[in-house]
């Protein structure tokens, strides 16, 4: 079975799709459906790697952020999302109608960004849970109004955890 993965990746607000396939002995990569020739990469640190495409040489730098990637590129620095679609499906799947933003893991609050009456958006980021060292923005899942906030900033909170419910528009 050849290896094929699909992302999105969010680059400075811009979407693109990228697909990784293997193909003969190396990988196919393509940028918005156009073919990219890529080489090879190489790391020389833990937050930088050399990479060669289309017979040319970039050193990238980069770091891991609250919405994904740092990504320094010719002195240029770049906030990067790396997309699955498969787990982007999954969240919505399980976000879809709800009113609730619920943790998936053990943490502690680090930011509640919302106060009761407030009117958010769907994919405002209402609270950052920080988990396994790594912030984690939780954002609405619908349009709405913050109706119940059921943690404060500092508080530890268990998986599965509701910390705080909306009301529909």
């Amino acid at each position: 079975m050849e290896l094929s993965l699909k992302y999105e990746i969010v680059i400075d607000g811009q979407t693109n799709q990228v697909s990784i396939e293997k193909h003969d002995g190396g990988y196919k990569v393509s940028l918005n459906d156009q073919p990219i020739r890529f080489i090879d990469t190489v790391h020389l640190s833990p937050d930088s790697f050399s990479m060669l495409v289309d017979g040319r040489s970039f050193d990238v730098g980069y770091g891991q952020v609250t919405d994904g990637f740092e990504v320094e590129i010719f002195g240029e620095r770049h906030i990067a999302e790396v997309i699955d679609p498969r787990k982007k499906s999954l969240k919505m799947a399980q976000g879809a109608g709800s009113n609730k933003v619920i943790t998936r893991m053990p943490g502690r609050i680090t930011e509640v960004n919302v106060e009761v009456g407030q009117e958010v958006q769907k994919g405002d980021t209402v609270v950052v849970i920080e988990a396994m060292k790594m912030e984690n923005p939780l954002k609405s899942p619908i349009n709405g109004f913050i109706e119940t906030i059921e943690v404060q900033q500092g508080e530890i909170v268990q998986a599965k955890q509701v910390l705080l419910t909306l009301r529909g528009n």
